[in-house]
């Protein structure tokens, strides 16, 4: 009697598994290699890449976004001709921006990811002008809400100049005050805590216009 036939290859540490389950679904484009092999057979990869860069085609599934919502209102007065005020205020829903795509999981989480990190944010802008002989002086004021739910990343600028009319000429100066925020998370764990970043410019302009 022989010896007991063994199937080392089943009892061995060998993966088996099928190609088609690695299958990726998705579109396939046949290109004819025979044009860039060398003697016949090489391939040379720095060459075929160069060669095909300006023909390299990205092909991505299509989707349906739906933007932000968007409500303005804006008020003004004119003070004949002495000068003028104006207010405007915009709101722009960012937490309301989604994928219209209920079967595409991957997208859904997106939604989610829209839903807990951003906000709906304002933006308020008031101005004025007064005029008195060849003189004026104007201000101004803008106010941006922040648009993320976890992290303050609102700003802030403040303005005031003024002017003089020389008839073809004019002397213009404006003194700028801007404040940036911004907040950042370093570390996913740990060291959670986000740090505070503030930012501030101070500009000052003094402009001379010819009238030709």
């Amino acid at each position: 009697m022989g010896d007991e036939i063994v199937n080392k290859v089943a009892q061995s540490v060998l993966i088996t598994f099928d190609l088609e389950d690695l299958y990726v679904e998705g579109v396939r484009t046949q290109i004819d290699l025979s044009q860039w092999l060398e003697q016949g057979f090489i391939l040379r990869e720095k060459e075929f890449r160069a060669s095909n860069a300006h023909e390299s085609t990205n092909i991505y599934p299509e989707y349906r976004f739906k933007t932000p919502s968007k409500y303005s209102g804006s008020f003004a007065y004119v003070f004949g001709q002495k000068g003028l005020i104006s207010v405007d205020y915009t709101q722009v829903n960012y937490d309301k921006a989604q994928f219209d795509e209920p079967n595409d999981d991957f997208l859904n989480q997106e939604n989610e990811v829209i839903i807990q990190n951003v906000n709906a944010a304002g933006i308020l802008r008031v101005g004025g002008e007064y005029r008195f002989g060849n003189y004026s002086i104007r201000a101004g004021y803008i106010k941006q809400g922040a648009t993320l739910k976890n992290f303050d990343n609102s700003s802030s600028t403040k303005s005031i100049g003024g002017g003089i009319n020389f008839g073809g000429s004019s002397l213009d100066l404006s003194i700028v005050s801007s404040e940036f925020r911004g907040q950042q998370q370093l570390f996913s764990t740990g060291l959670t805590d986000a740090i505070d970043l503030k930012r501030e410019r101070f500009t000052i302009g003094l402009t001379y216009t010819l009238k030709l």
